[in-house]
């Protein structure tokens, strides 16, 4: 049974511009962050978590966006989906469903989600 839980808006802003992509609710998305975070609490040591946290500045997605000129907030997107672990996920110039999916290792795959799951497009 679900248990209600006061969170930032800041949280709740981030979860709502990385839902549509990732095709969770915003529930989801904070659910799905909370399990990544829980698994890898014991994996990371206390000089990489000090790193992580100086490059995210603690500022949240939305507030690193408010008035700025586009420029601004395509750069401030652009380097916040940097900072996400990999796989990043960019979108298709005139394409609009189909994303292009970057591994750690440069590798890119089109394709688009389906059923919250990465789906690659076959070339014809």
């Amino acid at each position: 049974m679900g248990q209600p839980v006061k969170l930032s808006d800041g949280l709740v802003a981030d979860a709502r511009s990385v839902c549509a992509v990732s095709e969770r609710s915003i529930a989801g998305q904070i659910e799905y962050w909370a399990r990544l975070g829980r698994a890898v609490d014991g994996a990371l040591d206390g000089e990489t978590v000090l790193q992580m946290k100086r490059r995210a500045d603690g500022l949240s997605l939305l507030d690193t966006l408010t008035n700025r000129t586009r420029e601004q907030r395509l750069a401030a997107v652009q380097a916040f989906m940097e900072m996400e672990p990999f796989p990043h996920y960019e979108g298709v110039p005139g394409k609009k469903p189909l994303l292009v999916r970057v591994d750690a290792d440069g590798t890119r795959t089109v394709g688009k989600f389906v059923n919250q799951v990465f789906r690659e497009i076959k070339k014809r």
